[in-house]
């Protein structure tokens, strides 16, 4: 048989998180640029969620690929015959807790989701094959790898560390009410 060669696509993608509206301050051109990012994120996070409800059993008939180019862009990547890493980038601030929590939720849900990439007889062409080598070829059916070790322990430390975060704004919050409180008292007495 002719030598082959196999072919592949790589995408390599950078979300940048959704824009708050109001506290962008964004106007003009920037803020229809926004809206856009706003919608294909959107787009997205219904894809994943349903083929995370897929991967889990429940079946869905339909995943909305088709709602945004980016989804679109992404379909082979998403749900089809690739292997899929997801990087998420989070900040153990107070002032980032809104976006960190649900950046770690769009990654739960996509943690979920599993592939299995194939070799496909269209992507070999005529060269010699580096995998050849191999007992099965390089044509085994294998699970997409979710997070690896380090990746998963990261995510659980940057949970604890949102948690913690979240405790400690409450503590604050239940001091200010507590001190609030005691200033109306005050206030009271002092005009009683």
């Amino acid at each position: 048989p002719p030598p082959q060669r196999r072919r592949s696509k790589l995408n390599l993608v950078d979300l940048a998180g959704s824009e708050r509206l109001r506290a962008s301050g964004a106007s003009g051109v920037r803020l229809e640029e926004s809206k856009k990012i706003n919608a294909s994120l959107a787009a997205l996070g219904n894809v994943v969620a349903a083929l995370s409800q897929r991967s889990t059993g429940r079946e869905r008939p339909h995943i909305p690929y088709r709602d945004s180019k980016l989804t679109r862009i992404l379909q082979d990547t998403c749900g089809g015959n690739c292997k899929t890493t997801i990087i998420a980038t989070v900040a153990p601030t107070a002032q980032s807790f809104a976006e960190s929590l649900s950046t770690l939720k769009f990654a739960s849900r996509a943690k979920i989701v599993r592939t299995f990439p194939q070799l496909d007889d269209a992507d070999i062409i005529q060269a010699g094959d580096p995998y050849a080598w191999l007992p099965d070829g390089g044509r085994r059916r294998s699970e997409a790898d979710g997070l690896s070790r380090e990746q998963s322990d990261q995510l659980r430390k940057y949970k604890a560390l949102l948690l913690q975060q979240r405790d400690l704004m409450g503590a604050l919050t239940r001091k200010l009410s507590e001190r609030d409180a005691a200033l109306v008292d005050m206030q009271e007495d002092l005009f009683a």
